[in-house]
């Protein structure tokens, strides 16, 4: 669902920002009341869900998320001479993590590493939109403070 966010600032009048509704500023435009780069006002229109939405969407896809371990998979091959011919052995997996300060790494037997695979993974996605939702409380935070401010722009 897509939520439309309307701002007017009102540059005759100290340069407050006031939320409008959608059907205002539609009406407005429409009757050409406002135009682009006015003088008296500057519209924004963000046709993005609203910042309630994505945060919301961020925690279901973080819920879904049933494993995870920290650290990479790494598939590694060995060669070895055999008979007066290279033959190549493998795959061995190895697991490494930073655990107290220290790396750690711990070999895989290939019956686990799909699954380890898929943890790591789960691990990486969960942080990806931690920092995504992160983003997001930090613009609605910038955005408030900007909707209730009553100072004059450049002050």
């Amino acid at each position: 669902m897509l939520g439309v966010e309307c701002w007017i600032l009102d540059v005759e009048n100290g340069g407050e920002r006031r939320f409008i509704r959608n059907s205002l500023i539609d009406r407005m435009l429409g009757s050409q009341k406002i135009k682009t780069f006015d003088r008296t006002c500057l519209i924004t229109r963000r046709t993005t869900m609203s910042y309630e939405t994505q945060r919301k969407q961020i925690l279901k896809k973080m819920a879904r998320i049933e494993c995870m371990e920290k650290g990479t998979l790494t598939e590694e091959y060995r060669e070895r001479i055999k008979d007066g011919k290279t033959v190549r052995l493998g795959p061995y997996y190895k697991h490494q993590c930073w655990d107290n300060g220290h790396n750690v790494s711990r070999r895989i037997p290939v019956a686990d590493a799909d699954e380890l695979n898929k943890a790591v993974d789960g691990y990486h996605e969960f942080k990806r939109l931690a920092d995504e939702y992160a983003k997001i409380t930090i613009e609605m935070t910038r955005e408030s403070k900007m909707a209730g401010s009553k100072k004059k722009p450049g002050s």
